[in-house]
């Protein structure tokens, strides 16, 4: 297990529970006080393990199983990437094998277990290898149909990585014009997204409609405007701690070597001035920005962009360039995406086109710049090899002293990288704030214990405790004020922190920041329904709660942590916060009662007159509400962001439930999916029978 692990597990547990009595809950109760189970992250690789776990499969070790085997997996298609894209059989088999001690590969899986990632990486190789078949015309119908089901596939796993696939498919459709002219590049492009559109679209149609719904949640990455520009930061933590040193210089080398192969004119910008130039730039930045001169940090960062500009923009406006690259375009494919990843990863502070407002905006609220380093190793990978094996050959041919040389400083260098990159995955803390680290830990039986005999309604707010906390509903069957993607916060209360979690609160400027932040929580404990507090450290603790009358410690359990032991503290509220509050105000509260994720019955005993009532759940468009048969209004509150409901005077029952108007686009997806793998079939059989005629 890893530092995102328990976001992925809950979602996994949480429907592979549901699933075995009969029910897709479009809704989690479970975190933030209510928000969409999975809408703004995609579903298949939470299906595909709940697949697996219905075998009778442990959950947690059918969870291991998808993991381990996507990332297995993903070397092989980086291999066949490679050949697709103009390697030889053995620049892509060592290009497969470059990729997977890439330190950035490595952290993702062994330190981070991004699990979207991990199952996109299979998905993107096969999704590129097929739209660049259908794009050179072979097989073009079979390879369009393939095309459509792998970027279908890349969507329902992760939008961020198709995103990304689209750009790469971008330079595709650019290099192949040169090739085979404007139609067909524009044909192909237009049914692949079309096709995608339709088979995706039961789940990416609501997904884009409610992206306004959540647009008063700030929450951005933060590395999206990280300045990686800075030459020390570049230079150590990307290209070597990131990249791989040996794989990102090798990966240099090749391209040296591409273009000095096929432009026998060569560049004015070779790719020797433009590493330096590009250094400088970088160098000037963070001189400018340590010296406190803006001119200088100026300077530098305009040269570290037109050092991109310039050196990508002479194979447009030089005819032999275009030539070249139009003609041999499997290396070039490698070389532009190489290029403009590295541009791209930059950031924010390297790319102008994002300095407009609007384009800003939508670069922070969607992009996460590490995800585009992992997708640079691709390339960088398959031209590393080339590197490594011309590089080899020439110092073979003057000296073979030389060529072990350069076998032994590269595998050294990866070795190395390698050993940090492992070493620090199984000992550093989850992050710079919790003590924690990324073994496995068994959440303590003493505190499930607790949750599960206490019958008090309520929710969990977890302070500086280990990332179990956000599983922990699974098995205590009570909900946290906390959850692990903020961009679904929709409790105005919760919305207002701009943090990734409010556990650790890992973006706050200092410990009084956090301090004031989680006191703040605790004293809107009864409009977040809170009513336990769970603290991972005594001196936090007494800081906290000393003064706090309203709550009395209730448990102690020490934990063990790689620094020693903690202790794990629990408070009650004296006062159980009510889910429900009315106006006119009584003390007569309906008895709530909650028998799947998706729906709320309140029982009144019944109201003598309209009544007003806030239900502290979450609010959202898809909540629907019936009182004694007939339905009523539900309104979000624009203090608190809950439920609002008017209820008529005489009223016995209040039925919340959610109700999905997309059943349209399940039937769009259905019918489109049906389609493509029917026209597989159909291709499939017409070529088993052309390959019997030729017998």
């Amino acid at each position: 297990m890893s530092v995102d692990t328990t976001s992925h597990l809950y979602k996994i547990l949480f429907l592979d529970n549901w699933l075995e009595q009969g029910i897709l809950p479009f809704w989690s109760p479970d975190w933030y006080g209510g928000s969409p189970a999975l809408l703004l992250y995609p579903p298949l690789g939470y299906y595909l393990v709940v697949g697996v776990a219905i075998l009778g499969v442990d959950p947690l070790l059918a969870y291991k199983i998808v993991d381990a085997a996507f990332y297995g997996i993903a070397p092989i298609m980086v291999y066949f990437l490679g050949k697709e894209i103009g390697f030889t059989k053995g620049e892509s088999a060592l290009g497969a094998l470059l990729f997977s001690v890439v330190p950035e590969v490595i952290e993702n899986y062994l330190f981070f277990d991004r699990f979207p990632t991990v199952i996109s990486i299979p998905i993107f190789c096969s999704f590129l290898i097929t739209f660049h078949r259908a794009l050179l015309g072979q097989k073009r119908l079979t390879n369009i149909v393939v095309s459509i089901l792998m970027m279908s596939a890349l969507i329902l796993t992760h939008h961020l990585s198709a995103l990304i696939a689209g750009m790469v498919a971008v330079i595709m459709i650019l290099l192949s014009v040169g090739r085979v002219g404007f139609k067909i590049p524009v044909f192909t492009s237009i049914i692949v997204g079309v096709g995608t559109f339709a088979v995706a679209s039961f789940w990416l149609v609501p997904f884009l409609l409610s992206i306004n719904l959540f647009s008063a949640n700030q929450f951005f990455n933060r590395n999206v405007v990280f300045p990686f520009l800075r030459f020390v930061y570049f230079g150590f933590d990307v290209t070597s701690y990131l990249l791989g040193i040996a794989q990102f210089v090798l990966a240099a080398i090749a391209v040296h070597s591409i273009l000095r192969r096929t432009l026998a004119k060569g560049t004015p910008l070779s790719v020797a001035v433009f590493f330096a130039t590009l250094l400088s730039g970088m160098a000037l930045y963070q001189v400018g920005e340590v010296a406190h001169l803006s001119a200088v940090n100026s300077l530098g960062q305009w040269i570290v962009v037109l050092s991109f500009v310039v050196f990508l923009g002479q194979f447009l406006v030089l005819r032999h360039a275009r030539d070249a690259v139009s003609q041999r375009n499997g290396g070039f494919l490698a070389l532009f995406w190489f290029t403009a990843f590295l541009w791209i990863g930059l950031g924010y502070h390297a790319l102008p086109i994002l300095w407009f407002s609007y384009l800003s905006e939508m670069w922070i609220k969607t992009m996460d710049v590490y995800r585009i380093w992992l997708y640079l190793a691709l390339p960088m990978s398959v031209l590393a090899a080339r590197g490594l094996l011309r590089s080899f050959t020439r110092l073979w041919n003057r000296t073979r002293f030389l060529g072990w040389i350069l076998v032994v400083l590269s595998v050294t260098s990866i070795t190395i990288g390698v050993a940090l990159k492992t070493n620090y995955a199984f000992s550093a803390n989850v992050n710079n704030v919790l003590p924690y680290s990324t073994a496995n830990a068994e959440i303590p039986s003493r505190v499930i214990d607790y949750f599960r005999n206490d019958p008090s309604p309520g929710r969990i707010l977890g302070i500086y405790v280990p990332f179990w906390i956000y599983v922990l509903p699974n098995y205590v069957d009570k909900p946290i004020v906390d959850g692990w993607y903020p961009q679904t916060k929709l409790v105005t209360y919760l919305v207002g922190i701009n943090d990734y979690r409010l556990d650790d609160l890992e973006t706050a400027p200092n410990r009084t920041a956090r301090i004031g932040t989680w006191r703040t929580l605790i004293a809107q404990a009864e409009p977040l329904g809170i009513t336990w507090i769970m603290i991972g450290n005594r001196t936090l603790a007494n800081a906290l709660m000393m003064m706090k009358s309203d709550f009395t410690e209730e448990l102690s359990v020490p934990y063990a942590i790689p620094s020693g032991t903690i202790e794990l503290i629990i408070y009650k509220a004296k006062r159980i916060p009510s889910f429900i509050l009315t106006d006119p105000p009584t003390t007569d509260l309906p008895t709530v009662s909650r028998t799947n994720p998706d729906r709320i019955v309140l029982k009144f005993s019944p109201i003598t007159q309209a009544t007003t009532v806030l239900v502290k759940e979450a609010y959202f468009p898809t909540w629907k509400a019936v009182a004694d048969g007939e339905s009523i209004a539900v309104k979000r509150d624009s203090t608190s962001g809950y439920i609002l409901l008017n209820v008529p005077a005489g009223t016995h029952q209040v039925t919340l439930y959610q109700e999905r108007e997309s059943w349209q686009w399940y039937l769009v997806s259905l019918i489109s999916l049906a389609a493509c793998l029917a026209a597989v079939f159909l291709m499939i059989v017409r070529n088993s029978r052309q390959s019997k005629g030729h017998v």
